[in-house]
């Protein structure tokens, strides 16, 4: 099935999956799996794309960077895959888990006290994390909800350091402010990025990836 005026379509590569309830990969014989992409926040260069296993009904949701944003948004303006339901449905899901993150951060800048750093993190671990220069480098969408609400909350807390760090699959990303005597720039986000489990220096896809998010 394939219909830009829908937005649904055969899962193609760098949308490949294997469906965690059947185990069955998306590439095999027989197995049919649908689609639906929405674009997350203007001007972001990061795509949501649903992708359901239509035997089972089971849903992935991942995110994928970097797109170009020109023909998908000549093709979201013309109304056809703003007003299809299983694409207002993705951006609500990642719409709610923004929020739910955003909630987790506040809640992190507020009650950190003065514990030890690492205790005071969001644990994204298990998350899917794809990178690759060839074609595009995939995530599942919490890390890029989470990533998002973080950047939310930094904004609400001027002059604070952000509140302990981030773990989205083996990379442990740690924010701090780097303070400028500028008054008119109070601070730049500083991103501080390691494996988790100390395996060494990234590569520059990964540093490419996480600098996305």
């Amino acid at each position: 099935m394939d219909s830009s005026a829908d937005a649904r379509v055969d899962a193609p590569p760098p949308f490949q999956v294997i469906c965690p309830t059947r185990g069955r990969h998306s590439d095999a014989e027989g197995t049919k799996f649908l689609l639906v992409i929405a674009l997350p926040f203007s001007g972001s260069k990061w795509l949501l794309a649903g992708t359901t296993c239509m035997a089972c009904r089971t849903r992935i949701d991942r995110a994928l960077w970097p797109v170009d944003l020109e023909p998908l948004e000549a093709i979201f303006q013309k109304g056809g895959c703003s007003l299809d339901p299983e694409t207002i449905a993705l951006r609500a899901r990642y719409d709610r888990a923004v929020a739910d993150y955003r909630t987790q951060w506040e809640r992190l800048y507020l009650e950190r006290g003065d514990g030890p750093f690492a205790q005071y993190r969001l644990d994204l671990s298990e998350v899917t994390v794809v990178p690759s220069f060839i074609p595009k480098t995939v995530v599942d969408m919490p890390a890029l909800a989470a990533a998002q609400a973080c950047r939310d909350v930094a904004l609400r807390f001027p002059g604070q350091d952000p509140a302990g760090m981030l773990l989205v699959g083996p990379y442990r990303c740690a924010l701090s402010l780097d303070r400028s005597p500028d008054p008119h720039h109070r601070g730049l986000l500083r991103l501080s990025v390691s494996h988790a489990l100390g395996l060494g220096r990234l590569q520059r896809i990964e540093e490419s990836l996480l600098t996305g998010l």
